[in-house]
């Protein structure tokens, strides 16, 4: 009885393969077929260094040129940081103060809230406590998007130039050349100090003049411009 099984599989194995062997031109042509069909449809296949897709992960930056990082930690980070971990469906918060620049990424839990979700939590929880913020410092928020968010970054440290002179090579040599570069959208400069100037006014010698205060101030804000060099 199994003599006759294994004989009769034998025999149906033995069929088919000369049924291929019959047929060898239709089985080549199908076999050509499908990795033609396989090269054409790899090769449509849509390729990105950083594919598209939606995390609720949220930016908070914060700057204030002239505070120092400890000031920074102390008066921004930490605020803002502790409000952002108070709000629901949040995962994780990270923090990193530099000089003068607060960087808070906050994660929310994709069950709990989308990207839409998070903006607005994050936005109402900002608002919140801006007003105890450092005067002058401003704040944004923006989604961490890998097809939008920095991929790049460049730190400047010398040993003789002061963090002002480096702040102004940044700005006024480094970024324009980065700007010029094809794919490239936007360029920032964070950290540094910025360049100001303290004029000291004495009344009786302005009385002497005939200058008054104002027209001092005036005269300043006429003068405090940058004018582009034009190239003929």
């Amino acid at each position: 009885m199994v003599d006759q099984q294994q004989s009769s599989h034998r025999g149906s194995t033995h069929a088919a393969v000369h049924a291929i062997l019959c047929q060898w031109r239709a089985v080549y042509s199908v076999v050509a077929i499908l990795i033609i069909v396989g090269v054409f449809a790899v090769a449509a296949l849509p390729e990105q260094v950083y594919p598209t897709f939606s995390i609720p992960r949220v930016l908070v930056f914060a700057e204030d040129d002239d505070l120092a990082p400890p000031l920074v930690q102390t008066s921004i980070t930490r605020p803002i940081e502790q409000q952002l971990a108070s709000i629901l469906g949040v995962q994780q918060v990270i923090a990193n103060s530099t000089q003068g620049a607060s960087a808070i990424t906050t994660t929310f839990n994709p069950k709990v809230a989308d990207i839409n979700v998070a903006l607005q939590r994050v936005s109402a929880a900002v608002a919140t406590i801006q007003s105890q913020l450092p005067q002058g410092t401003t704040v944004s928020i923006q989604q961490v998007d890998p097809n939008l968010f920095p991929v790049i970054g460049y730190a400047l440290t010398s040993d003789r130039l002061t963090q002002m002179q480096l702040r102004e090579i940044a700005l006024y040599q480094i970024r324009p050349s980065l700007i010029g570069l094809s794919g490239v959208s936007a360029v920032s400069v964070l950290g540094g100090d910025v360049r100001e100037y303290l004029v000291s006014i004495d009344p009786s010698k302005l009385a002497a003049h005939g200058i008054s205060v104002d027209q001092v101030v005036s005269a300043i804000e006429k003068t405090n411009v940058v004018n582009a060099v034009a190239t003929p």
